[in-house]
């Protein structure tokens, strides 16, 4: 493969996308939209279905082919085999993940293959609002930037971080998830 857009999009993994680009002043590839875990049924008019797993709400770069930095919204912690299945192989050794559950109620850090992964609550918000809270970023600190660069420079702050979170096995991880209420909202 080229470079990783390119392997996603000709694997037809990109799902509501809002950025798949160069960033405007390095080399670093981003990307911003959903990611497709596990496709879904085609439906007949169409030859793509909607997907039946998705990472949400995903922020990442990516160098060649190799994402170099991920953030996204996987739902419910057991998707955490569908995503590492989907898209460990085409991680960067060793990098962080930061991901956001609905089915958990604390700041978890398990290691998995090499990786370690930080897992955060997420009920209700926005994957990119949340974790640039977590960074301390503020809107005036991307002044003047264009939408790659942001993505980047979120990705450079995560370098430094030391989440606080709990470290458990994987296993005590998916035991600690919580039936999740969500309250429905709008016109009755």
């Amino acid at each position: 493969m080229s470079n990783f857009l390119e392997y996603i999009q000709a694997k037809n993994l990109t799902w509501q996308m809002s950025i798949c680009e160069k960033a405007e002043s390095s080399d670093n590839l981003v990307y911003r939209g959903d990611l497709i875990m596990k496709e879904g049924k085609s439906t007949g008019h169409s030859s793509r279905g909607t997907p039946e797993a998705v990472v949400k709400q995903v922020v990442l770069t990516a160098k060649g082919d190799k994402i170099t930095f991920f953030a996204g919204h996987i739902g419910s912690l057991e998707q955490i085999k569908l995503f590492c299945e989907t898209y460990l192989p085409i991680c960067e050794a060793g990098i962080p993940l930061f991901l956001f559950a609905d089915n958990i109620k604390e700041n978890l850090a398990v290691e998995i293959e090499g990786h370690a992964t930080y897992f955060y609550p997420l009920l209700e918000g926005v994957v990119w609002n949340e974790f640039n809270e977590i960074l301390g970023l503020e809107k005036g600190d991307f002044k003047g930037m264009g939408a790659g660069d942001k993505v980047v420079k979120v990705a450079d702050e995560s370098k430094t971080l030391k989440p606080k979170s709990t470290k458990v096995s994987l296993e005590e991880a998916l035991a600690r998830t919580v039936a999740v209420h969500k309250e429905l909202r709008g016109a009755i």
